[in-house]
């Protein structure tokens, strides 16, 4: 292996080595796991932040085309409901569990196994 390599190859080896407070458990979860997981967390907020930021323009935009032309028959635009941790916390396990669920899978999830 040349000398370019190794500095690289001992990251990727010292990233798939367990995660010291979930081995305490027997858990056994590796860095690039965990980093996985956040990256996703990140990436699914901000598109829920640009989905619902399109939705409530897209609602002004609606609303103010009704002001404009008076129409008493139109509904008004959709509501939106406050920012919840209950609902975000409900949103993350649907997330990470579902899909097992949904897939009727026997095996143990990744972040489970030993």
């Amino acid at each position: 292996m040349s000398l370019a390599l190794a500095p690289i190859v001992e990251l990727y080896r010292w990233g798939l080595q367990p995660v010291a407070p979930f081995s305490w458990f027997g858990i056994q979860i590796s860095t690039i796991e965990v980093a996985a997981a956040v990256r996703l967390c990140l990436i699914l907020r901000q598109v829920r932040e640009l989905i619902a930021k399109a939705c409530k323009a897209q609602a002004a935009q609606a609303t103010a085309a009704s002001e404009n032309e008076k129409a008493t028959a139109t509904a008004p635009g959709p509501k939106f409901e406050e920012k919840s941790l209950v609902r975000d916390l409900a949103a993350t396990l649907i997330v990470v569990h579902a899909g097992d669920t949904i897939g009727g899978f026997q095996r143990r999830p990744c972040f489970a196994r030993t």
